[in-house]
């Protein structure tokens, strides 16, 4: 059998890589680093309620089903904690915000989740006393950078990690299988992230480039507590992860001024510390139009297919779309038409 060939060098490549191989497939995973991929700067963060109305993630009790079993195996194939369970204090910062909670918190949907926090409990942030807090629970956390760390240094091990860019005209497209500077593959499967957009193949999706920044303190404090207000803190080893905004708008390929400044009065706000700032940096998530993954085959070319457009939820979202692709390689289920990149197509769109 043909390997598969994997475009990538994110989460996304990676974990796809890692569960392929163990599937007992061949694989070979091109991908150079670039500034601005968000996998490096991952808070890795799952939060079951989202949205400014604070409701539940898309399948979230689905996707928890996959994730949590998915990230404990990895913990066992390499000896490592990679998925920690987290509670997180939002801020309401309006009337409107506060009666959604309440709402929610009449809801048996919710009731296992959402609560308030009593600010007179013990917590490592200075909260603002004249805000409400709601608590919600079983919010998990993925390790990505050290997860990135251990998937690559055995791909580079045995070889199946080349760290070189991918040259899209090099690859020539059979009724059988997929050829790239004279090996030849089974199918090719794209993971690119917010790169897609060079991508002549794929380059007609509507995925949009959503910029986030964070900053890094060193410190020697911890919490389990995570605080999500104008920014998030959040506890990780060593020091506390400070992000992140997202933006439309700024497409600047740089940390900025502004972000700098925000995160550092936000956490001095919160952490009454003088912990120092040991990093910054930013990062580029793909977002697709309707806020849904894209996984599947291209819609002429039947050998190439995608797996992306995950924006800020791949930690949660990725388990579940691997799955996906991997019942279709080995049992030829149908890709689920919310999630193929096929519904983007346009009636009449002509590929060349």
């Amino acid at each position: 059998m043909l390997p598969i060939l994997i475009i990538g060098n994110g989460i996304t490549a990676y974990l796809l890589a890692n569960e392929l191989l163990k599937s007992g497939r061949m694989v070979r995973v091109i991908g150079k680093s670039k500034p601005g991929e968000a996998s490096r700067i991952s808070s890795g963060l799952i939060n079951p309620v989202t949205g400014r109305r604070f409701v539940k993630t898309w399948k979230y009790d689905e996707l928890e089903r996959v994730f949590i079993p998915f990230y404990r195996s990895l913990e066992v194939q390499y000896h490592q904690k990679i998925i920690f369970n987290h509670e997180l204090l939002i801020q309401l910062e309006t009337v409107e915000q506060e009666n959604d909670w309440m709402k929610r918190l009449t809801d048996p949907v919710y009731e296992n989740i959402c609560s308030w926090f009593d600010k007179k409990q013990h917590s490592i942030f200075d909260l603002d006393l004249k805000r409400n807090y709601g608590l919600i629970k079983n919010v998990f956390r993925i390790n990505i950078p050290l997860l990135m760390q251990l998937i690559e240094q055995e791909l580079t091990q045995f070889g199946h990690i080349e760290n070189e860019i991918f040259i899209y005209d090099d690859l020539q497209i059979e009724s059988t299988y997929v050829s790239y500077q004279d090996v030849n593959y089974d199918r090719v499967i794209f993971c690119e992230g917010v790169f897609v957009k060079s991508n002549p193949f794929f380059s007609y999706l509507p995925v949009f480039c959503v910029k986030g920044e964070r900053s890094l303190f060193g410190s020697n404090k911890t919490t389990n507590h995570i605080l999500s207000a104008q920014y998030g803190i959040i506890a990780l080893n060593e020091c506390f992860w400070v992000g992140s905004n997202y933006s439309f708008d700024d497409q600047s390929e740089c940390i900025t001024a502004a972000e700098a400044e925000g995160h550092e009065m936000f956490f001095r706000k919160h952490m009454n510390s003088e912990d120092i700032k040991t990093d910054q940096n930013y990062g580029f998530r793909p977002s697709s139009r309707d806020r849904r993954p894209i996984v599947g085959q291209h819609p002429k070319f039947e050998r190439l297919y995608i797996l992306n457009g995950m924006g800020t939820k791949a930690t949660s979202l990725l388990p579940y779309c691997i799955k996906i692709m991997l019942n279709h390689f080995e049992s030829g289920d149908q890709f689920p038409i919310e999630l193929s990149p096929k519904r983007f197509v346009k009636k009449g769109f002509q590929f060349n």
